[in-house]
């Protein structure tokens, strides 16, 4: 189904959506209580691209077999385009709930077709404690902004640390204003490297707690993973064995008061892109990826540092809530070398005001600016990778 059908489409849901005198469908069966719903997002407005000093296309890195780093440009230029489109997390779930076991299993309806979003049980065993199996969020930096434009990705590239959701094992306790989440989740392999095969693969550790004080809410997290990448060859310039290490220690904090919420997240880590998708939107692929270390012919790697957060200031006018916000995140290149950047960042703002027209139903209009800061490789002509401005609305309908 092409974007314009699929956005009809939508709207005629919402249309129908709104008819409705009841939300999420509930029933019985034997002794499981089931709840049917689900929410279709609809996003429309103009889309201007600048590519800065690449005005032939986006900068991309990929490691050849020739072990180097290479320039791709993949043709695109400066554009001025009206959209309509799925921002690709509609979703329909299922949960169901007997005695101190519930399920939940929720798939998500893209322009591109249907995937899993969460499936997941978990079981209450009592004094506050529960274990859960299955796929769903990271705990780790949970919270996120309320942009909305640019496929619902709540500043994710632009200084929102956006752990996923991954298969995995995991334990909480709650206790009066106090919450721990530990897991053991699906370790990501996003480095490899020619010549090695990715082995010694250890699930990733999530840590968080969360702490609620009066108006003040925190949740510090940890992320922390390590795999090897094992060399084919016994002899030879790469015949060494890699160590990859992540961890990434972050903090969520919310302050809430009658008049606004102030929210904002701060987070820093190792090696974070090897885990972690916090590449700039595809222009700048390997944002905070380790880097191979040139001098012992690629034997081994230099760590990357880096670091990012957002900050959001909601202030509810009625009948809705003005939501603006920025984000920062920031990257050690580590490539050695004049031709390369000592550091790379990428940034954003955004305003909004989500507007209620029904229950269930709302409006947002949003205009979100982002840039994409410089490719860590100088360029002959200028680095700058450019930006993109959105105005547009986005429609959801929640059932």
């Amino acid at each position: 189904m092409n974007k314009t059908l699929w956005g009809w489409a939508i709207v005629a849901i919402m249309t129908i959506g709104m008819a409705l005198p009841v939300q999420a469908a509930s029933f019985k069966v034997g002794g499981t209580d089931f709840t049917l719903g689900g929410s279709v997002r609809l996003d429309t407005g103009w889309h201007f691209t600048d590519y800065g000093d690449v005005k032939e296309g986006a900068v991309s890195y990929d490691l050849d077999d020739d072990g180097t780093d290479d320039l791709d440009f993949e043709g695109l230029s400066d554009s001025d385009d009206f959209f309509l489109e799925n921002p690709g997390d509609s979703r329909l779930f299922l949960g169901a709930v007997n005695g101190k076991m519930n399920a939940y299993a929720e798939i998500g309806i893209a322009t591109e077709g249907l995937s899993t979003r969460h499936i997941y049980a978990a079981y209450d065993l009592g004094g506050g404690n529960s274990l859960l199996f299955g796929q769903t969020w990271s705990p780790v930096a949970e919270d996120s902004p309320a942009q909305v434009l640019y496929y619902d990705n709540g500043m994710q590239y632009f200084g929102d640390l956006y752990a996923g959701r991954k298969p995995q094992i995991r334990f909480e306790h709650s206790q009066d204003k106090m919450t721990l989440k530990v897991a053991l989740q699906e370790a990501s392999t996003e480095f490899e490297s020619f010549g090695y095969s990715t082995e010694d693969i250890l699930p990733a550790l999530c840590l968080s707690m969360g702490f609620d004080v009066d108006n003040l809410t925190l949740a510090p997290s940890l992320y922390l993973q390590t795999y090897k990448l094992t060399a084919l060859d016994d002899t030879g310039p790469y015949s060494d064995d890699i160590d990859v290490t992540t961890y990434v220690l972050a903090l969520d904090a919310a302050l809430k008061l009658n008049e606004a919420t102030l929210s904002g997240e701060l987070w820093w880590g190792q090696n974070v892109a090897a885990a972690i998708d916090i590449a700039a939107g595809g222009r700048n692929t390997d944002f905070g990826m380790p880097a191979l270390d040139d001098n012992v012919n690629g034997q081994d790697i230099n760590d990357v540092n880096s670091y990012g957060g957002w900050v959001q200031l909601s202030v509810p006018i009625k009948p809705g809530t003005v939501a603006c916000g920025m984000g920062y995140q920031n990257a050690d290149v580590e490539y050695e070398g004049e031709g390369y950047e000592s550091d790379v960042s990428t940034w954003g703002l955004f305003a909004n005001y989500t507007y209620p027209i029904t229950t269930g139903f709302s409006v947002t209009p949003e205009v979100l600016y982002i840039n994409y800061g410089d490719a860590p490789m100088k360029i002959e002509g200028g680095n700058d990778l450019g930006t993109d401005l959105f105005v547009g609305v986005h429609f959801q309908y929640d059932f």
